[in-house]
């Protein structure tokens, strides 16, 4: 068996593509982030596409950090039984920010196993879109696959786009997906202010424990990027 040992992290500073092919029993492990563009207005593009042997198990996390015009691509195909793919996402976005997210999870073969989980927190005038898919074959028996998407608007004017889909042609899988769009619960900053933290404070607290789930997910070497998350946060 083959195992990657340190995760790679991809700083996105412009647009990129990057494919993963893993044989049979590899592992490897794919950390991209995305940060403000400043004053470029030219779209930045991140793709990345994946091919997956038997008993390959590929982990992704996207993270994307500040004013962003662009998309990401994330496409997977499994090709042997018993591979694994878990695919994350975090975007705390903001100013004129428009960024799409296109994933795609192919089941060609039996026997597979995807995880889709991405988290938004939008303000300003910012705009995600998020096209979510998992396509299983008819002959693709016994895939697990499941899709979530949340999502907190800190703005008025913030917005999010959220399509998830799913294309199943076999009768015995495990599949689903789901989505939420909200803001910070209101009762739950009062609350805490009545505990004694400032306003500033309470929202900062219960941010973090929603972004908590993808940077708990994020692999050993990657604190830096967490602390960049952190100090992303109100």
């Amino acid at each position: 068996m083959m195992v990657s040992s340190l995760p790679r992290v991809i700083q996105a500073t412009d647009s990129l593509s990057h494919d993963v092919d893993l044989a049979a029993n590899e592992k490897s492990t794919l950390v991209v982030v995305q940060e403000d563009q400043g004053t470029s207005e030219t779209p930045q593009i991140v793709s990345i596409v994946g091919s997956l042997h038997a008993g390959a198990e590929l982990t992704i996390c996207v993270i994307s950090l500040g004013e962003i015009v662009g998309s990401v691509l994330v496409d997977v195909t499994f090709l042997g039984e018993e591979a694994r793919c878990e695919l994350s996402g975090l975007s705390l976005v903001s100013g004129k920010t428009h960024l799409k997210l296109i994933t795609s999870m192919h089941h060609d073969v039996p026997s597979c196993f995807s995880r889709q989980t991405f988290k938004y927190v939008v303000s300003d005038h910012a705009l995600t879109e998020h096209e979510g898919k998992v396509h299983v074959k008819q002959h693709a028996q016994l895939t697990d696959s499941a899709q979530s998407n949340q999502s907190l608007l800190l703005s008025p004017d913030a917005r999010v786009i959220t399509r998830p889909q799913l294309e199943i042609y076999a009768d015995d899988v495990k599949a689903a997906h789901g989505a939420s769009i909200g803001q910070l619960d209101s009762e739950a900053v009062f609350y805490l202010q009545s505990r004694g933290f400032s306003l500033e404070a309470a929202k900062r607290l219960l941010l973090e424990g929603f972004v908590s789930e993808i940077l708990d997910q994020l692999p050993e070497g990657c604190d830096e990027i967490k602390q960049q998350v952190l100090e992303r946060l109100v």
